[in-house]
């Protein structure tokens, strides 16, 4: 099954909201804002049993990035009273449906199945509680012991943003000048919050990844992979440069980019890492020189990962 065939049947289930662009914003509107027991902000959305047992309605997080279509799309599983008889049904379950056999992404204290299609995914995951250490400190479990048995069913799509035409053109047009080559073992070329998909737009692959500026447009970003990065330079607050020192972890550093959130209404402060560097010191050179490049003020903070 491909990710295409994927969304369709996904759709047909009644999961329509996977298959648009419709934004959290306006499927909030739609079916309104609840709570995830007592500690998300979620819309429920209308029932897409993808099995005969599955009846409970999915449901995303109303993220503080509304502006922009939902990724993640969760759902409790919990038919049988208790979490591995209910994980082995769903999986059996959805093994059939699918047509398609699962990759055991179990770790020491959960049972896991993870579905591939493409760049999409399904997993159904349950936690096992004597082998949980949280089990007996967590708050959230302490006051809905009921969350043991559940099996939480997730499915994530690969929603970006495409290149538009005139974006591709600047892209090209930008001269030797506006630009900052950088390794490309150091690219940040993955999406790990939706602030950041909503930046980042596929794009043509570029092997030699490149920090970029467009005086005439506002505009700084970058280009790496089959990924590039648009930031309006109006909304950049500053870059920090975290130098990680070796603790029980090995050092490491980081270059992010502080930024208002254009996606959201209050525009609150938000962050995205742009490079990666092995040691806490290899990002020194070109974060400084990033800084001069874009005109964005550079903060270094210093951290122990212990």
């Amino acid at each position: 099954m491909r990710d295409t065939e994927f969304v369709e049947f996904l759709v047909t289930k009644g999961l329509i909201a996977l298959g648009s662009e419709t934004t959290i914003q306006e499927l909030a509107r739609q079916y309104g804002v609840s709570r995830w027991y007592d500690f998300w902000n979620v819309v429920y959305l209308p029932p897409a049993p993808l099995f005969a047992q599955n009846t409970r309605p999915y449901f995303i997080q109303n993220d503080v990035s509304h502006c922009l279509p939902p990724t993640t799309f969760y759902c409790d599983f919990d038919c049988l009273g208790d979490g591995h008889c209910n994980h082995q049904l769903a999986l059996a379950q959805l093994t059939e449906v699918l047509r398609h056999q699962s990759k055991n992404a179990s770790v020491g204290n959960t049972w896991s199945n993870t579905w591939t299609f493409g760049e999409m995914s399904l997993n159904i995951l349950t936690f096992i509680r004597e082998k949980s250490t949280f089990a007996s400190h967590n708050p959230l479990y302490k006051r809905h012991p009921e969350l043991w048995q559940q099996c939480r069913i997730t499915i994530e799509r690969n929603w970006f943003p495409e290149l538009a035409q005139e974006e591709q053109a600047r892209l090209e047009s930008i001269t030797a000048a506006d630009t900052l080559p950088f390794p490309a073992n150091w690219a940040r070329t993955n999406a790990a919050t939706l602030l950041e998909r909503g930046l980042m737009r596929r794009a043509p692959d570029q092997r030699k990844p490149t920090l970029w500026k467009d005086p005439g447009f506002g505009q700084i970003g970058w280009h790496a992979g089959h990924f590039a990065a648009f930031f309006d330079r109006a909304t950049c607050i500053e870059l920090e440069l975290a130098r990680i020192e070796a603790g029980r972890g090995a050092g490491s550093s980081k270059l992010s980019l502080d930024l208002h959130n254009p996606f959201s209404d209050e525009h609150e402060r938000a962050s995205t890492q742009i490079l990666c560097g092995p040691d806490p010191h290899s990002l020194d050179e070109i974060a400084t020189g990033l800084s001069a490049h874009w005109g964005v003020e550079l903060r270094v903070a210093e951290y122990l990962n212990d």
